[in-house]
């Protein structure tokens, strides 16, 4: 199936450009992936409430755009006429994106999910959530999930752990993040691939400058490339030496605009 938007821009010499972009569906794949919940002692887990935050790392192996997160979870509520507790789950880059110092998750959030706990009591239930933002997901680039709950400790939701299975996790348990590899929280991130041509286009994200693309090709994309190109400013320098992905080469040429231009045209996938 395949979705279809139009972009017009008003060029400098006031001739109008239209641009469709036609965006067929991708395929689904596993970005990140821990066993379902198991092993010798039953079901345990990690408490998320208001007095603990849950967080685990991961790194995936190729550009992606967020699809969905699954994650196994029960309930310390047993009753089942309460209401369902909702966890908020952030995706959040890393603190030392180089890994040279401690792995915590940075505050920088990506995108929020609220997902919806359907278990009632220690009956562990995968619970899924979709992506809206759908941002990219770069390929050896740490990210993190991270829940957080504002029901009271003791009437909140658990997040599972995978059955025999080890991962980089962390917890506010104490106040401040506490990270390390351990028994890890069962977990299933998805992704669809984003081409290096996407990439090229997609200028305009979350946060900057720099912006952390957002996987999404808009006209804010467009606006943003032809005020810098006109300018001069090297956020318009997108194509250069070697690639795909090229290294900009600080030269603002017509290149870069034909170059820009074909991949806005193309669309992400």
């Amino acid at each position: 199936m395949k979705n279809a938007s139009r972009w017009c821009a008003l060029l400098a010499m006031k001739s109008v450009v239209c641009l469709v972009i036609t965006q067929a569906a991708a395929e689904v794949q596993v970005v990140y992936q821990t066993n379902p919940p198991g092993g010798f002692f039953g079901p345990i887990g990690f408490d998320v409430s208001t007095s603990q935050s849950v967080a685990v790392r991961f790194m995936p192996a190729a550009d992606v755009r967020l699809h969905a997160v699954r994650a196994y979870f029960m309930n310390n509520n047993f009753d089942p006429e309460a209401p369902r507790p909702l966890v908020t789950l952030t995706i959040q880059t890393d603190t030392d994106p180089p890994g040279q110092y401690t792995s915590a998750p940075s505050g920088i959030i990506l995108e929020t999910l609220p997902l919806t706990v359907t278990a009632v009591g220690w009956d562990p239930i995968q619970d899924s959530v979709d992506s809206v933002v759908r941002p990219v997901l770069s390929a050896g680039v740490r990210y993190w999930v991270v829940a957080e709950s504002s029901q009271p400790p003791g009437d909140n939701p658990v997040w599972v752990w995978a059955g025999e299975d080890l991962g980089f996790n962390g917890n506010t348990d104490q106040g401040l993040w506490q990270t390390g590899l351990g028994a890890v929280v069962s977990i299933r991130v998805e992704g669809t691939p984003v081409s290096s041509v996407c990439n090229l286009a997609d200028i305009t994200g979350i946060g900057g400058p720099p912006a952390i693309p957002d996987g999404l090709l808009t006209g804010d994309d467009f606006n943003a490339f032809i005020s810098a190109f006109a300018a001069g400013e090297l956020l318009a320098d997108v194509t250069g030496i070697g690639g795909p992905p090229a290294i900009p080469d600080g030269l603002i040429t017509g290149d870069d605009f034909n170059a820009f231009i074909a991949a806005f045209a193309q669309g992400c996938p």
